[in-house]
């Protein structure tokens, strides 16, 4: 073999090598590419498919939560999907696995969900005991969560430790070779070591690309991520964990875990063991405690869960530690709003309910137990018609018809039948439940046991109707006093009238005194029977007010006159200070007239003989007027002061009980002026050793009234010359013939019947002008009467005064539906029935 062909054949050899040594760079360049496409292709979807499945079965478990409270988000058809959504993922990643270990953990994380799903189910439709399955189910939910942080996340990390160890040992490899090229031939050493360096740069640019999509993938993820070397210090924080721990990235990588990590108990305050610190000492996966909670760089408390796995390299090695936590401040909140609302729906004396939209009883807490008799296990599942009385059956479809559209009823009281069969007053109030969407899905109810009030309200109507009954026969009984006090009282009133009328009496002191004396006391039993009628009306409110603007001077006036028969008797003296000429109020002036009668009266009855009466008149202000009047009598004792205005009060003396009266006096001036709007006060200063009283009425003063006569005045000024056909009609034979002698005197034509069909026949055939009728008679009322006469046309436009005894509001009203005209309660004054006799 000669030389030339030693050098081919060596050159041949060396040509081979190289080759062969391009061939396996190439061939290891390409196994890097490889391996870098298969971390992108395994370890993000693995990834991605894990979070899905994790945040599903969150989603499940608060939704079952959610039915479970009474409080549903979501239908038990929406969460069965939720449940079947997280099997496909599991599904999914349980397709993706590759590895022995990878598949064991598939086959492992689906008998965990697989539990954990059917034991939700089965607490959804009520086929599981709640009280002894809700905290296997929380556990359940708990395990499964760190399981997927735990051996999941820890899985793809260490898949993309070992590819990257793998890429390493290819580069390292690839280097050597790239050496045998060098030392085997410059040029093509040269060449070679170009394509393996362009190869080398790849793979590290390829490698970083690929940390960089799972330091992306770490950090976009919505957990807190913390990951160590295996000295505990940080190589990696992601965003979120930046924010609960308050340390930024750069200022976090390289310091210690338990530096940046800072947890305690967040009721003992005590330090929390670390769950990465025994994680990287025993190679576990730990979970942090219960209450654990995270304190941030400036202070600021988190309350957190979850746990740390232990990242391993290729051998098993450990090479550090993943953290993995989160916030869980919200559903802390919501757990314990939770947690609150059902120890108060628990622990309620009221019965709160929950139904479906077909009327199917949802929960049922002990205060339903306490007032219906059934068990929640005994009711729950069945319609709420089970507690619904036959006859009032008709109730529900309308309160569901009602839910439906959103309402709310309040204070809707019923009645429901317990266990037992007996009866229950309730007051219902109803409300709608609507899920997630807003979508009515039942309705929440709260019965309240009203037995006992209605109870009471059945004493109190019964004892309402029982003094209603009492204050009828008291009324009927004091009409039916008026009435026989007043007839006597009308034709004395009217007999005195005539003998005023006698020319001869007014000169003959013998007759005249006697006189006097009858009308005083007529007078004075007249006003007695008033007031007893009247402060029954005050007191009902029954009493109508006729305000006008009057003039203040004249009303005093008036009343001074009334009394002055009484003042001469006792031979009081008067002193009167008016008001201004043009002074004026709005009231009733025939109810002042009343009030000022009753203070001087009562002046007068309890001052000695002799003794000084004043009536005082001023101007306060703008807006008020007073009236005084003043004594220098007995006074009023101050123990009486306080009741000197309550009824049937008086003075126990023999001054006053010689006077006569029924206490009533001063309770209906008081109750009259305060319906003025005005004020009566009472003052005796017996402290400084005087005697007297005085009585201060206060009324708010009126603007003038125009200046002229008023019409009704020039009507009566005319009218009082007219003669008239006058039927009188009254039982009392006493009061016919002094009223129609009065009228007869008068000019008037009079005809006069003493029952009620002789009346009648009488008014058909003489068809009077006007017609004084009595409502008592004999045979057939009054108010029949004039029913009668108003349906005749030729008496229909005839003038019916009624002159009776009842003076009730009732007698009143029915007078004027019959057609009466005027209503006159006996005695009257035949002055003024001269008047309305000559409006007829």
């Amino acid at each position: 073999m000669n030389t030339s062909t030693k050098l081919w054949i060596g050159f041949g050899t060396l040509t081979f090598v190289l080759i062969a040594t391009a061939l396996a760079i190439l061939a290891s360049v390409k196994g890097i590419e490889s391996k870098l496409k298969r971390v992108e292709e395994i370890t993000a979807p693995r990834a991605l498919a894990a979070r899905q499945a994790e945040v599903g079965v969150y989603r499940f478990a608060a939704a079952v939560r959610d039915q479970l409270a009474g409080f549903p988000r979501e239908t038990e058809p929406a969460v069965q999907a939720l449940a079947a959504a997280v099997s496909e993922k599991i599904a999914l990643y349980q397709r993706m696995a590759e590895t022995p270990r990878q598949r064991e953990m598939a086959d492992n994380l689906t008998k965990l969900w697989t539990g954990h799903a059917e034991l939700g189910s089965r607490l959804v439709d009520g086929t599981e005991n709640r009280d002894v399955s809700q905290q296997l189910f929380s556990t359940q939910r708990a395990a499964i969560a760190n399981f997927i942080q735990d051996e999941m996340y820890a899985d793809s990390y260490d898949i993309n430790l070992e590819l990257r160890h793998a890429i390493l040992n290819d580069i390292r490899t690839a280097i050597l070779l790239v050496v045998l090229l060098m030392i085997g031939g410059a040029a093509i050493g040269i060449i070679t070591s170009a394509l393996v360096g362009r190869g080398i740069i790849r793979a590290e640019e390829e490698l970083i690309v690929a940390s960089e999509r799972f330091r992306v993938t770490l950090s976009s993820i919505g957990d807190a991520v913390i990951a160590t070397d295996r000295e505990g210090k940080i190589t990696f924080i992601n965003p979120v964990a930046e924010t609960l721990t308050g340390w930024a990235s750069a200022e976090a990588v390289g310091k210690p875990l338990a530096e940046i990590f800072h947890i305690v108990n967040e009721r003992t305050r005590q330090r929390a063991a670390n769950p990465a610190e025994r994680s990287l000492r025993e190679g576990v996966v730990v979970g942090l405690a219960n209450h654990t909670v995270l304190i941030a760089k400036d202070g600021h408390e988190t309350p957190i869960d979850d746990s740390a796995a232990p990242i391993r390299g290729k051998g098993e090695d450990i090479t550090g530690v993943v953290l993995v936590f989160r916030d869980i401040s919200e559903r802390r909140k919501a757990e314990a709003k939770l947690a609150h609302l059902a120890a108060i729906v628990t622990s309620s004396e009221d019965a709160i309910v929950s139904k479906d939209l077909n009327g199917i009883v949802q929960t049922w807490n002990h205060g339903a137990e306490q007032l219906f008799g059934y068990t929640e296990q005994e009711i729950v599942g069945k319609p709420i018609m089970t507690i619904i009385p036959p006859e009032f059956h008709d109730d529900e479809p309308k309160i569901l018809e009602r839910i439906r559209r959103g309402e709310k009823i309040n204070h809707f009281e019923t009645v429901r039948q317990r266990k037992d069969g007996s009866l229950v007053d309730i007051s219902l109030m109803v409300s709608p439940i609507h899920d997630s969407e807003n979508h009515v899905i039942g309705a929440a109810k709260i019965a309240r046991n009203i037995s006992e009030r209605k109870h009471l309200e059945k004493r109190v109507a019964d004892q309402a109707e029982a003094l209603a009954n009492e204050s009828r026969r008291k009324d009927e009984f004091l009409a039916m006093l008026s009435h026989e006090l007043r007839n006597p009282l009308a034709p004395i009133r009217s007999a005195v009238h005539l003998l005023r009328r006698q020319a001869p009496i007014h000169t003959e002191p013998t007759i005249q005194k006697p006189v006097e004396i009858i009308e005083r006391q007529v007078t004075h039993l007249t006003k007695l029977v008033s007031d007893l009628l009247e402060v029954s009306r005050v007191i009902s409110g029954r009493i109508h007010l006729n305000k006008e603007v009057i003039d203040v001077n004249e009303v005093v006036r008036h009343a001074i006159d009334s009394v002055q028969p009484i003042l001469e008797e006792h031979g009081h003296e008067l002193v009167t200070k008016l008001c201004p000429d043009d002074l004026w109020v709005s009231a009733d002036a025939t109810r002042i007239e009343e009030v000022m009668v009753n203070l001087l009266n009562n002046a007068a009855k309890y001052t000695d003989p002799g003794g000084r009466i004043e009536v005082l008149c001023e101007q306060i202000d703008d807006h008020w007027i007073r009236i005084g009047v003043r004594d220098n009598g007995i006074g009023i004792e101050p123990e009486l002061m306080p009741r000197i205005f309550d009824l049937f009060t008086q003075a126990d003396r023999s001054l006053a009980r010689s006077a006569g009266g029924l206490g009533i006096g001063l309770s209906l001036a008081h109750r009259l002026i305060t319906l003025h709007g005005g004020k009566l006060e009472a003052k005796s200063p017996h402290d400084d050793g005087s005697k007297g009283s005085e009585f201060i009425v206060t009324l708010p003063v009126a603007q003038a009234p125009k200046a002229g006569h008023s019409a009704q005045e020039l009507a009566d000024a005319q009218i009082q010359n007219i003669s008239r056909r006058v039927l009188v009609v009254d039982d009392n034979v006493d009061q016919v013939l002094m009223v129609a002698s009065a009228l007869r005197h008068s000019g008037h034509l009079v005809e006069t019947a003493h029952t009620g069909p002789e009346g009648l026949d009488l008014a058909l055939r003489w068809i009077p002008d006007v017609i004084l009728l009595d409502i008592g008679l004999p045979g057939i009322d009054g108010f029949e009467v004039a029913r009668r006469i108003r349906e005749d046309a030729r008496t229909k436009h005839t003038r019916i005064i009624a002159v009776t005894g009842y003076g009730r509001e009732a007698d009143i009203a029915t007078a004027h539906e019959v057609g009466i005209d005027v209503h006159l309660t006996k005695p009257y004054d035949i002055d003024d029935m001269q008047k309305l006799i000559g409006r007829g």
